[in-house]
């Protein structure tokens, strides 16, 4: 991941509400604002200011699908040091978080994680995991817009909604 990772500058924000909150939700149900999660409260928890496209991923839960892309709607929200942020370089988003998404890969890193009670896989253990990746920007893209409407072809079906009209462009 050192290739395509990088631990961006650290801005610490102090906040008011839970709104200014990221959550990342388990099995790769992407990010959110906090205001939602009735477990959350703010305290003496040290917040860092977070940028749209940035990669996001909870410490204790990158093992359980917790990661996703910070979307432009939640630029400028905060999260804690526990669910790191990382800028993005040299590879599409969206194909490093279909990478990443593969269900085999995620599950397999759980062995890295370490600590007692809570165990977390830290920063610099999660830049060392390696991915096999084309250096293809443009091939990179087309392979990303594939697996997404793709991804749009099953929701269509498992809606049970006509899905005659679909087509795969690339």
């Amino acid at each position: 991941m050192n290739e395509f990772l990088k631990i961006p500058e650290n801005e610490s924000k102090n906040i008011k509400n839970l709104d200014e909150i990221l959550t990342v939700k388990l099995n790769l149900g992407g990010v959110e604002a906090g205001k939602s999660r009735k477990t959350l409260k703010i305290g003496s928890t040290k917040y860092y200011k977070r940028k749209s496209g940035q990669f996001i991923y909870g410490k204790q839960n990158f093992f359980n699908g917790g990661f996703g892309i910070i979307p432009s709607n939640l630029n400028g929200r905060v999260s804690s040091g526990d669910v790191p942020s990382f800028d993005i370089l040299n590879i599409d988003k969206l194909f490093l978080l279909n990478l990443l998404s593969r269900k085999d890969y995620f599950k397999s890193k759980e062995r890295f994680s370490t600590g007692t009670g809570s165990k977390r896989i830290h920063e610099k253990t999660f830049l060392n995991f390696k991915v096999n990746s084309s250096n293809n920007i443009k091939e990179q893209q087309k392979i990303s817009k594939l697996i997404q409407k793709i991804s749009q072809l099953i929701t269509a079906n498992e809606r049970n909604e006509k899905s005659d009209s679909f087509k795969i462009t690339i």
